[in-house]
């Protein structure tokens, strides 16, 4: 499990549960893959209400998130909001061939 930090909190509300998993205390938006400017909207709109976000993405929408997470932080909110974490896991999921390692991402961004 790697777990990097961009930003340096003294007071994470991360806080990780005993089967490993990570709790958040925050609204929390899983990215599938669809369009990234859509996604990206739909984050906005919930960022709008709250001043944390989570977004989460497993396997191939990984790239996806990121790219959302920046349209947030560069274009859209610009100077009024940042990335506080990155938490990059794997898990095992069942595929088509058994148990296989699935990428996951958690990009937690807060509005200032």
């Amino acid at each position: 499990m790697i777990r990097l930090s961009l930003v340096n909190e003294p007071n994470n509300e991360m806080t990780q549960a005993s089967n490993g998993k990570i709790l958040e205390d925050e609204n929390v938006v899983t990215i599938h893959k669809r369009p990234v400017m859509q996604c990206a909207l739909d984050v906005l709109s919930v960022l709008g209400n709250s001043k944390k976000i989570t977004l989460k993405a497993l396997g191939e929408s990984i790239p996806n998130a990121v790219a959302v997470a920046n349209i947030i932080t560069e274009k859209m909110l610009k100077g009024n909001s940042q990335i506080s974490n990155i938490f990059v896991d794997s898990e095992y999921s069942k595929g088509k061939y058994g148990d296989t390692m699935v990428s996951t991402i958690q990009i937690s961004i807060i509005k200032n």
